[in-house]
Order: structure tokens, then C-alpha cells, then sequence
């Protein structure tokens, strides 16, 4: 069960509840007995759980029980009462868990397969279906003994519900509908053309042409009216049904899915050559964009999604899109241009996007973000490789570390800039720490791969650590975790062995001084951060993040990816946090800044590419703007160096001299100009002011003029 079907299930079961009470014919005196609770979470979350308490349930519910092996399910069936239920939920034409080795077939072992297998086939009768009752959609009765194929379905229109029926005998009643309106608009490409033909071959107008007619046809055939140019599916009679789950007499051949096309592409040439893989990339993206184009005309105010496989084809999408428009006018421009006639114009409603990318990041709107820190941890590998930083750790973090390639130089240097620039700060204030004769503690906001625990931890200011927390999106969290329990290195540098704690199932880890906490930074601080800094560590005794210890944040390129008011909430909480106990505190950023000028556009433009914008950085274009952000929020005092100005004056003369042995850099201005755009600030909140004597000069000192 993942974590957004126990939010919905959550959410779903708390609107049940609602509607069953206000139903006054229903009896409710069930509801009164008692308190009923409910324990939601993935397997091995809820066996955590329950080990860390005896708890008996009186049911179990099982989701995705086809992806879920018998062994598995057990961690949650030991707390099943005697007289308890089990509902199991699944789909069994799903692929099941697969196992490493060979194993007997399920018919001889009901050890193996998944859950819904051993329910479904492991009977002495053998297999219990719903479906060997008949297909006919109005029977009421639609199942035999315990299994039940439901067929209310509110994720389909007709069409994917007839489509599907070609696996499962009994027909899903989909709860969408397809609107007539659709066929009406498609039957509006007709009128489709395009002002200009500038930039355009005889066979980019030619595909043109035949995505104009495809779309006619289909219309036709929603309308129910006759044409001649697309065909029916047509099912194979000599196809051998898996496992007998239904006979072909099942098989309704007048299934014929509207909204589902398949488009058929030939290539051929006249002379005797192969086309290579580029050149049918390039000929699916034309398709695809023409496409686009058609539907943008018949349904200007529909949003439109290109799902493609991988990046390359995605990039070969975005590329035709561009090249369909006006030389001199952008997309938007030329959506303008395609309206033939007033009647059509938009008359002051909103215009639909169009959203090409792969289909792994459309599934997930995180992805690109979460693919930043990927970018990152690969670069300091690549560093550390050169000879630029000294790190142990991050092979651990990157999967695959001997494989990857090495960065060029530009990244390189940039990579220790950066790092130097912040190790300088969190080193001085573990030192003032030291002085002042406390313990300090470091938050790192957004952390991902980064490795400065460990680090820390074998080095000299080890014994000056309170705690160190990392907070990152789940899915960072849960491959971090993972990867430290597995590397015996950093284990041994987490402490007391029974105080380390694998938490939320996985997703979090928690020992006497290093905490790994899942968490969405956008969200505001009183509902994520806030409580989950405020729970107690795995010594079960203070808070997490103790407000009395100097306390230093740090954000690497994570405020960019949140609106300038989240991150302005975000700090203001921790200011706040610091001063109702007389605290100190201390906030290190890290990001690109300067994003107007023509190399900033080049960066954000890049940067779209991949789906990523940065609508917290459009704000700050100047030093000045990135300190005064700080002291806005209630910092005493804030200042603010780009990476080109920390190279030149902040980092010891002697360190640029080895760093310069180690590769040969030509690029001396482009590097500058790379340097330039991205800056680090930082930030003293001090409640008491006798305190600045020796905080007061925290920050990064100068070496040179």
C-alpha cells in the first residue's frame, strides 16, 4: 500500500462514515459501542507498529493483494484476532511477486505467487472465479463462494471499460462518461489550417494533411456515422487465454473502443538504405506535434498531455512542437495564428497547456526536483574521483559510484567552491560553539545525498554535535535510509547500536545523534516540520531539536523550488522557534540567483527542459536581495557572496594553487560567468545581544584583497 493510497483510503473512509450518519434509516447504534480505530499503513510500516505495540484487530484489509507474497502478508496477519476477517483487494491478471531462483508452480504450493493467487487458485475444487458466472451485464450476481469481481469502475470512460472486457469476461460499468461533445469538436479539423508554411517541408504539410483526416475519421466514428478510413480491432480467435480465466464464446466481438486509436507508421525510401533509430524518433515526434497542433485548434481550452517512454523522444516532441511555429513568434504566438475565423477565437477564456514529458515524471510532478539532487550527489562523486574533495562517503549514496563518468572541470571546481564555502561556516560555528562552551545542532533542510554528518562525525569537531537532522521528500528518506543500514562504514558512526531506529517503515532513521526525517518542506511548517522536530528522539527523552542549543539551517538549492512566501514562512518559523527560548540560530542557503540576464535565461530555460522551474529564485537578482531576505524574516544580520567572489578572496591561496594542478581548465570566463550566478548567504539571529561578542562575527573570513 503506498503512501497516497493510505491518505485517500483515510480521507474515503472518513467521508463513509459521514454520509452512513447522516442517513437517518441506518442504524447507528454500532457507532456508539465504542471507539473504533483504524491503523492504516504499507506492510511493513503496520508491523513496526505493531511490534512496538500488542495490538489484536478484528479485520485486516489488504490492497494491491496481487503485487503482495503470502510470506509478507503474514508480518500483518499475526495480529488478526481468532474471529477476525481478512477482505483482500487485487487485481489477478496483475503480474505477480517475483522471487529470485526457481520455485514450483503455484498449483503445487501455495507458498509462492501472490496473495490473491493462493485465495483465488489454491482451492481443491480448483480455481474460485467470479467469472464462470455469465457475462451478461445486467445479472446481479457476480461472484462464487468469497471471490467477488467488482465492476463499478470510476477511473474508465465506456471505451477503456469495452477494452478491458477483452481480459476480464464481465464487462466494468465505468462511472465516466464520454461526452458527445469531444466527437463534435474533433469534427472541427476540418476547417484546421495554418497562415504560413514558412520553415515547413512538403512532408511536415503532408503529415499535416493525414493527422487532419485521421482526426475527421474519428470523429465520424464517435458520432456513429459511416467512413472509410480507420478500421474496427478485429480479436484473434487462435489466441490461447491465459489460465482459462474465460472462453472465447465470453468474448464480445462488437467491443469496438472509440477514444483508444492506434496509429500504424510505415517508412520506406526509395533508395536502399535503413532508417536508424534517430530518424524514427524524429518521424513518431512529427506525428505527435501535428497532433497537438490539431487538437490545440478543436479544443483550445483542453489541456494537452504528450506522455512519451523516454527523454530522447520527449526532446524530439518539443522540438517538432517548436518548429510548427512562426520563425520569429513563439508557441503561444502561433496557437493565435491557427484560428481561422472569429468564430472560433477564444472570447476571453483561458487557453489549455500542453505538457510533453516521460511518463515517469508525469505520473510523479516531483520527479524533476528529486532529479536535482541526483545532479548533485554525482557531481561531488566526480570531485572527489578528480581529487577536488575528500569524501568516503558519497560512494555509498550513488548507486553504481565506480561506473559513473567524471564531470568536466566547469562542475568540478563549481562542486568545490560550494563545498568549501559551506564547510567553512558549519565548521566556525561548531567551533564558536565549542568557545562558548555548548554543544551545537545542524538542520539540513532538503539534504538528499549529502554526506556532512559523516564527515563531521570523523572529524575534529565530532565531540561538538548535539544532533545532526536531515529532512528530504519520503522517497529520498527511504533509498538514503537504506543505503546507510547497508554500508557497516556508516553504521558504525550512527552510536549506541540500540538506540538506532529504522522509522515510518522505512522511510526515516533515528539514532542518539543523527535523525533522517521524511517531510515536504511546501507545506506549512506548523503541519510537517514543526511536529516532527518537536517528537522525541530514540532516547525517548527531549525533543528532537532542542531550542536552547545554537541551532544552524542550512538550505542547498531548495528555497528556489518553493515560492518565495513558503520560504519566507519557513524561516520565519525557525527565527521564531529560537526566540521564544532565547536561542541562537543560524541559516546557511546555497542557490542560483541573477536569472535575468541572458546566461540566467539560458539557465532557466535549460533547467524547464527538465521540468523544473524556480519561481523561488525569480525574486532575488541581487546580493542584496538574498541578505535582506533574511533580516526581513527577523535575522539580526544577513550577507550574501557569489561562488566567483568565494574563489577569488575566501578560499586559502594555497588550495587554489593544488586544485589548478589537477585539471586543465580553459574555460577561465565561462567558468566566472557560471560562478557568478550562484551565491551563498547566510544569516544570525541572536534573542540576546550579549551573546554577539562571540557569535557576532560568524561567517566567512577573507584571505585575500
Amino acid at each position: 500500500m503506498t503512501h497516497a493510497a493510505i491518505d485517500a483510503c483515510q480521507s474515503k473512509l472518513e467521508r463513509l462514515i459521514e454520509c452512513y450518519k447522516s442517513i437517518d434509516s441506518l442504524p447507528k447504534e454500532w457507532m456508539d459501542c465504542g471507539k473504533t480505530h483504524v491503523y492504516a499503513g504499507t506492510l511493513y510500516q503496520l508491523y513496526n507498529f505493531s511490534k512496538a505495540n500488542n495490538i489484536q484487530v478484528d479485520a485486516v484489509i489488504a490492497d494491491e493483494a496481487g503485487q503482495i507474497a503470502l510470506a509478507s502478508i503474514s508480518l500483518v496477519l499475526r495480529n488478526l484476532a481468532p474471529a477476525g476477517r481478512i477482505i483482500i483487494a487485487g487485481d489477478s491478471e496483475q503480474l505477480a511477486p517475483i522471487f529470485n531462483g526457481s520455485y514450483p508452480r503455484l498449483k503445487s504450493s501455495a507458498l509462492f505467487g501472490s496473495v490473491l493467487d493462493c485465495v483465488m487458485f489454491s482451492q481443491k475444487g480448483g480455481p474460485v472465479l467470479a467469472y464462470q458466472s455469465q457475462p451478461d451485464e445486467d445479472t446481479p450476481e457476480s461472484s462464487q463462494h468469497t471471490v467477488i469481481q467488482l465492476t463499478e469502475n470510476f477511473r474508465l470512460n465506456p471505451d477503456l471499460g469495452e477494452f478491458v472486457s477483452t481480459i476480464y469476461a464481465r464487462r466494468f460499468k465505468p462511472q465516466k462518461v464520454q461526452s458527445r461533445e469531444l466527437a463534435l469538436s474533433l469534427n472541427q479539423v476540418q476547417r484546421w489550417r495554418v497562415e504560413s508554411q514558412s520553415g515547413l517541408s512538403s512532408g511536415a504539410w503532408s503529415t499535416f494533411g493525414k493527422v487532419r483526416t485521421f482526426l475527421h475519421s474519428l470523429s465520424d466514428v464517435m458520432l456513429r456515422k459511416p467512413q472509410s478510413i480507420l478500421q474496427a480491432p478485429r480479436y484473434r480467435k487462435d489466441v490461447p487465454l491465459t489460465g482459462e480465466l474465460a472462453s472465447p464464446a465470453l468474448l464480445d466481438s462488437s467491443h469496438q473502443p472509440i477514444s483508444l486509436s492506434l496509429i500504424r507508421l510505415k517508412t520506406w525510401s526509395s533508395k536502399a538504405v535503413q532508417f536508424g533509430y534517430e530518424t524514427h524518433v524524429h518521424g513518431e515526434a512529427a506525428i505527435a506535434a501535428s497532433l497537438v497542433a490539431a487538437i490545440q485548434f478543436c479544443c483550445p481550452e483542453d489541456d494537452i498531455f504528450v506522455a512519451t517512454p523516454h527523454r530522447v523522444q520527449r526532446e524530439a516532441v518539443k522540438a517538432a512542437l517548436a518548429h510548427i511555429k512562426m520563425p520569429e513568434e513563439g508557441l503561444e504566438e502561433y496557437f493565435e495564428k491557427m484560428y481561422v475565423d472569429e468564430a472560433s477565437q477564444l472570447q476571453g477564456k483561458k487557453r489549455g497547456s500542453i505538457t510533453v514529458d516521460t511518463v515517469e515524471r508525469l505520473q510523479d510532478p516531483d520527479a524533476p526536483i528529486r532529479s536535482t539532487d541526483n545532479d548533485a550527489s554525482l557531481a561531488r562523486l566526480s570531485a572527489v574521483k578528480k581529487g577536488y574533495l575528500q569524501d568516503q562517503f558519497v560512494k555509498t549514496l550513488v548507486p553504481r559510484a565506480h561506473l559513473q563518468p567524471t564531470r568536466p572541470p566547469l562542475i568540478n571546481i563549481g562542486t568545490y567552491v560550494r563545498s568549501q564555502g559551506i564547510d567553512l561556516l558549519v565548521e566556525e560555528w561548531l567551533e564558536l560553539a565549542k568557545q562558548s562552551g555548548q554543544k551545537a545542532q545542524v538542520v539540513s533542510l532538503g539534504a538528499g545525498s549529502d554526506t556532512r554528518f559523516w564527515r563531521i562525525e570523523t572529524g575534529q569537531y565530532k565531540d561538538d554535535l548535539a544532533a545532526y537532522i536531515e529532512v528530504d521528500f519520503p522517497e529520498v528518506t527511504s533509498k538514503k535510509t537504506m543505503a546507510i543500514r547497508k554500508s557497516k562504514e556508516m553504521n558504525a558512526l550512527l552510536g549506541d547500536p540500540s538506540k538506532i531506529q529504522v522509522v515510518g517503515g522505512g522511510i526515516g532513521l533515528q539514532s542518539s545523534k543523527y535523525y533522517l526525517l521524511p517531510g515536504d518542506l511546501r507545506k506549512p511548517p506548523s503541519e510537517g516540520l514543526g511536529p516532527a522536530l518537536a517528537g522525541k528522539g530514540s532516547t525517548g527523552g527531549e525533543t528532537i531539536l532542542s531550542p536552547s542549543l545554537p541551532t544552524l539551517i542550512i538550505f542547498e538549492c531548495v528555497l528556489a523550488y518553493m515560492t518565495p512566501e513558503g520560504s519566507s514562512q519557513l524561516l520565519q518559523w525557525f527565527v521564531n522557534y529560537a526566540a521564544e527560548a532565547g536561542g541562537i540560530l543560524g541559516c546557511v542557503i546555497y542557490e542560483m540567483f541573477n536569472l535575468h540576464d541572458p546566461f540566467g535565461r539560458v539557465m532557466v530555460t535549460n533547467l524547464r527542459a527538465r521540468n523544473v522551474t524556480l519561481p523561488g529564485a525569480e525574486p532575488f537578482n541581487t546580493l542584496e536581495s538574498l541578505s535582506k531576505r533574511l533580516t526581513d524574516v527577523g535575522f539580526t544580520a544577513g550577507r550574501a557572496l557569489t561562488l566567483k567572489e568565494i574563489r577569488r578572496a575566501y578560499i586559502e591561496e594555497s588550495e587554489l594553487i593544488r586544485i589548478s594542478k589537477l585539471e586543465l581548465l580553459d574555460e577561465t570566463e565561462e567558468l566566472d560567468l557560471l560562478l557568478n550566478h550562484y551565491a551563498i548567504s547566510w544569516g544570525l539571529y541572536l534573542s540576546n545581544l550579549t551573546s554577539s561578542a562571540t557569535w557576532g562575527e560568524w561567517g566567512l573570513k577573507q584571505k585575500r584583497e
